[in-house]
């Protein structure tokens, strides 16, 4: 996931290098194609690789329906010369302008939402899992090896020697 995330972060820049009608429509409808990666590889992080709740379900629902949905939606209507696209139908500033809004609006609510549901994850775990794995790991360890960390002698085997 991490890595089909990290390529969509530079798919619409070399995209927008190409002066190609497709390139171009392409580059502008997939300028956030990497959040469809993002936010669901955040939300399962220490989840085990599964979308948990309801919550993150609406998250990366919204991330889907700001992708696929409003940024062609936009692309419909955008008179902007600059973001002339092959999905052009009837240039309309008022209407463009509105689907603009909503798409940031959107934009501006999906990672506040993502950290506000991390935040209740962290709050809600028990001390040992808000730290870092390598420092729970360190925690565990002790001079001697295991067995003397348990109180008996290293060649002591139990049951041995009976």
């Amino acid at each position: 996931m991490g890595g089909r995330g990290g390529f969509a972060v530079f798919l619409a820049p070399v995209l927008g290098l190409l002066d190609h009608p497709v390139a171009r429509t392409l580059a502008l409808w997939l300028s956030d194609l990497w959040l469809l990666f993002f936010v669901p590889l955040v939300l399962t992080l220490l989840a085990g690789g599964r979308l948990r709740t309801w919550a993150d379900r609406l998250i990366t629902g919204a991330v889907l329906v700001l992708v696929a949905v409003l940024a062609p939606l936009h692309l419909v209507f955008t008179p902007n010369p600059l973001e002339a696209s092959l999905f052009l139908l009837t240039p309309d500033a008022g209407v463009a302008a509105a689907i603009d809004v909503l798409r940031r609006i959107t934009f501006v609510a999906i990672p506040v939402a993502t950290a506000v549901v991390l935040a209740v994850r962290w709050r809600r775990a028990s001390v040992p899992h808000r730290l870092p794995r390598a420092r729970r790991v360190r925690r565990r360890r002790r001079p001697g090896g295991h067995r003397a960390a348990r109180g008996r002698p290293l060649g002591d085997v139990r049951g041995a020697g009976r």
